[in-house]
């Protein structure tokens, strides 16, 4: 009996091998047949061009997939089912390998992996089995996919020595033409949240007590988060200091787009007088939209002598970090679990902030978003349980938040605004303690629209306005496509376009339970940008997804997987892939 489970298991295992061998071939010959449109990243430059990427060559890819194939029916499959499959299969594949007629090749090749998911199907809704399980395959997808990232990192981290490998990164290439779907993705992730957010007033009567005995709670070491956390934030440094290693920048470049602009600013700051300084930074520099980013970078680059650009394009050293430790808290607050927090400080290092901060040198938009994220925290703090000095807190960083960037403020305010709606619609919270916030909130658009009035200076709501006067339109709806492909696909690089990010959020999105208080706070970041996604231009729908925390609900994917079966490895491997996206990003951000 040992004998047969142990010539079972062996089965299991070379069958679930061949199944990763074959689907590995089968996504480098299809993209390549269908000349898959992708967007790959290069010298900082995004290309539009066709898929074109074998393993080996045509030829040889075609025969590796045949030959797997056929062992796979022959292990795999039962009775009669096999015999009759591998007779077929057998058949065709002589066919078109002896008389090397292009038609036949093509069919043999994109026969392989549907006969073996066929088999699979029929298998799981039989009622007589015909094939072995295949419990072990989603193990081995991930361990392969560790291999790849990991093969993936180590051609990366060659290039930081100046050691060129004329080797294919086939994960990259695997994620950039998967990256394709990220439109599609990120279209069903807004709608879906938005469908979830209406369905929620069935839920309408439910008590505040039922609705926080949903959150899950796991606790950690103080030791053990602190370890993580710093470990975090370290990696984050790390990760933003790539595109100015030596090597990857010998000409030593700018990096962000807009440090040049920042520069700009302070020479005008540096010129002025005494008498003069508050007015440049409150009115006259970039219109007065960002007065405490410029105040806080002044003294810094006053303190270092190397050239004022050079200087502000290190800022991310700083911002990176800060906004990883703000975003674990978050994450706790939400949902009050220590591994899905840490989680989410893991991914705020390889998050669309951070690439697309380093590239596009968007520093008071980053301020901005943690000024924004630590008031939610205090939010969330007041709202569950008062306190003189929750709401202080919460006040004063509202009122940071808007002259940091009038912008970020703008999207942030319209989302707590909406959530405190549906909070109060649910009776998530006591009214009082809504109105308190909401009272706030107007207190600050009262402020911004006053100060456009009474001076010079940009106001956030005034040119939210203006800009969606011409950039959002019905009209829009007919090019939607074109502005998700600039937005997703193109804009800083095409950051937005991580697909390993969004499969985790729409897993998030199908996992979810409706009546959860954090899933609400989710959704209703979501749910804002539906109309900027369906009748916007590019330039609106990349300030609203700039501004959502990915990495939140992708966080709590990962968190879904750790108690089920084989989830670790999954973890793993999502992990290591998603750092190696990043780290090669990176090194074409020059």
């Amino acid at each position: 009996m040992q004998r047969s489970e142990m010539v079972y298991s062996a089965q299991t295992v070379i069958s679930s091998v061949l199944i990763v061998l074959v689907s590995f071939f089968y996504v480098f010959s299809a993209g390549t047949f269908f000349e898959v449109g992708i967007f790959p990243l290069e010298e900082r430059e995004t290309f539009h061009k066709s898929f074109h990427t074998y393993v080996f060559d045509p030829f040889v890819d075609s025969l590796i997939m045949t030959i797997t194939t056929l062992a796979w029916l022959a292990i795999s499959v039962f009775g009669k089912s096999r015999t009759i499959s591998l007779l077929i299969y057998c058949a065709v594949a002589l066919a078109a390998f002896g008389s090397n007629v292009p038609t036949l090749l093509v069919m043999i090749t994109f026969a392989s992996l549907p006969v073996i998911v066929g088999f699979l199907i029929c298998n799981r809704f039989s009622i007589m089995k015909i094939s072995t399980r295949h419990n072990l395959t989603l193990v081995f997808f991930a361990i392969f996919g560790i291999g790849l990232g990991g093969f993936s990192l180590l051609l990366s981290g060659s290039s930081l020595f100046s050691i060129t490998l004329d080797v294919t990164d086939y994960a990259f290439q695997i994620f950039i033409l998967a990256s394709v779907l990220s439109p599609a993705l990120l279209v069903f992730l807004v709608a879906g949240s938005t469908v979830k957010l209406l369905a929620m007033r069935l839920f309408n009567k439910l008590s505040l007590k039922k609705i926080n005995s949903e959150l899950s709670s796991h606790k950690l070491n103080a030791k053990i988060k602190i370890l993580y956390l710093v470990s975090f934030m370290l990696m984050s440094i790390i990760l933003v200091l790539i595109p100015h290693y030596p090597t990857v920048n010998p000409e030593n470049e700018l990096v962000g787009s807009d440090s040049a602009d920042y520069q700009r600013w302070m020479n005008k700051l540096s010129s002025s007088e005494s008498t003069e300084f508050f007015n440049q930074i409150f009115f006259l520099q970039s219109s007065g939209d960002r007065p405490i980013p410029l105040l806080l970078i002044f003294p810094i680059v006053q303190v270092f002598d190397s050239s004022s650009a050079q200087t502000i394009d290190y800022l991310p050293i700083i911002l990176a970090p800060i906004l990883v430790v703000v975003v674990f808290f978050l994450t706790r607050e939400l949902t009050s679990n220590d591994i899905s927090s840490l989680f989410a400080s893991f991914l705020t290092a390889v998050s669309f902030h951070t690439l697309i901060g380093v590239y596009a040198g968007i520093y008071a938009n980053w301020l901005a978003i943690i000024i924004g994220y630590s008031a939610f925290v205090f939010l969330i703090k007041f709202l569950k349980i008062p306190s003189k000095r929750n709401f202080i807190i919460f006040s004063v960083l509202v009122f940071l938040l808007l002259f940091s960037h009038v912008y970020t403020w703008t999207i942030l305010t319209l989302f707590m605004f909406i959530f405190l709606g549906v909070a109060y619609k649910l009776k998530l919270f006591e009214t009082k303690k809504i109105i308190l916030i909401a009272l706030i909130l107007t207190l600050s658009v009262v402020i911004d629209i006053s100060k456009s009035i009474f001076t010079d200076s940009v106001g956030g709501i005034e040119q939210d306005v203006l800009i969606a006067g011409t950039k959002i339109g019905t009209e829009n709806v007919f090019t939607l496509e074109k502005n998700l492909i600039e937005s997703i696909q193109l804009f800083a690089g095409g950051q937005f376009g991580n697909i390993l990010i969004l499969s985790l959020c729409v897993c998030w999105l199908l996992m979810s339970k409706l009546y959860s208080m954090p899933n609400i706070f989710i959704g209703v970041f979501f749910s804002i940008a539906l109309l900027p996604i369906l009748f916007g231009e590019d330039v609106i729908q990349t300030r609203i997804l700039y501004n959502i925390p990915f990495q939140i609900p992708a966080a709590i994917s990962l968190t879904y997987f750790i108690n089920r079966p084989y989830g670790k490895p999954i973890i793993l491997s999502i992990s290591i892939l998603i750092f190696a996206m990043s780290v090669k990003s990176l090194l074409n951000f020059v």
